[in-house]
């Protein structure tokens, strides 16, 4: 199996200590590709985060070999996961077309907090103290809110009556599944009540299903075709940044979920559009700034890397 990993150096004056934080988003129930995980760990890697769709419904199936796979990660490193919008849902079909159905059915998520290390975040808005020099943050919208088009103006509301606490002295991450509401005319949006976030990592938009050879000669972050079948997603892959803070939009473990109108060539799919990951390389610096480094395929053969 291959798997391709961005690289990115993040200098912060809040970073005292060089660590690797390794970001993954949008797994969607493939066991697989979250195998893939364990063979890029070095004792480097002090973080693992995931931005939200774990699952690609509550019915999926491998639930538990998923979790036997994070309880080993959670192991080796700090492993911190938010929720996305497939996390809780249903489909059922209604004629050719799937309906996806909200539910509240966490139980996979009790279980991953009763059974592994990981930090599990599904409320609305939750922030953990990670240690004294760091912290960890999510925003976890209700999955009414994307089959909505994601209404920004409802995402200010929700961020101005549910204020994220975080001490301005501690480097704060934030997990947020989707960028959209953070990134505008292909700015990072300076919001009042995420001043204090040094990193946000972010998914949901599955690289637009845009080619890695397109992505690196764009400069407006439009992808193909987005979540909920959006032409030209905006926000689709890539990464912005300003002075004190940083947005990285990972493509995702998996391009096209069963679960999709296009479920039949998933297969092929996700042969073509391969898992990426986002490795950042946090180093102490006197200003803030992120840069993209490089990109790497790995080649994953009988459990290891050639």
């Amino acid at each position: 199996m291959k798997i391709r990993v961005n690289e990115y150096n993040l200098e912060s004056q809040k970073v005292n200590q060089y660590y690797d934080t390794l970001a993954v988003s949008d797994i969607h129930s493939n066991v697989n590709a979250l195998k893939c995980i364990k063979y890029l760990l070095t004792n480097k890697v002090k973080y693992l985060t995931v931005s939200g769709d774990i699952l690609d419904h509550v019915e999926s199936s491998g639930k538990e070999d998923i979790i036997k796979e994070l309880k080993l990660l959670s192991q080796y490193v700090r492993v911190f996961i938010s929720h996305g919008d497939h996390d809780n849902v249903i489909f059922r079909k209604n004629g050719m077309q799937k309906i996806e159905i909200p539910t509240n059915d966490f139980s996979f998520f009790e279980d991953l907090k009763k059974e592994t290390d990981c930090l599990v975040m599904t409320d609305l808005i939750e922030n953990h103290d990670i240690d004294k020099n760091s912290s960890i943050s999510s925003i976890n919208m209700p999955t009414e809110w994307y089959q909505e088009g994601e209404n920004r103006k409802r995402f200010y509301q929700m961020l101005s009556r549910n204020s994220i606490r975080l001490n301005p002295d501690k480097f704060n991450i934030l997990l947020s599944h989707t960028p959209n509401s953070l990134v505008k005319d292909n700015q990072l949006l300076h919001l009042s009540e995420l001043s204090d976030i040094d990193l946000i990592l972010s998914g949901h938009n599955h690289g637009g299903l845009t080619p890695i050879s397109i992505q690196n000669r764009s400069k407006n972050h439009i992808g193909i075709v987005g979540p909920y079948y959006k032409i030209s997603q905006p926000n689709a892959f890539g990464y912005w940044t300003n002075d004190d803070s940083s947005l990285i939009v990972s493509n995702g473990m998996t391009k096209v979920t069963t679960s999709s109108e296009l479920s039949i060539l998933s297969q092929i799919m996700n042969k073509i559009f391969i898992p990426d990951v986002e490795l950042i390389h946090m180093r102490p610096s006197d200003n803030h700034s992120l840069q993209f480094e490089k990109r790497m395929i790995y080649n994953l053969n009988r459990g290891g890397i050639l």
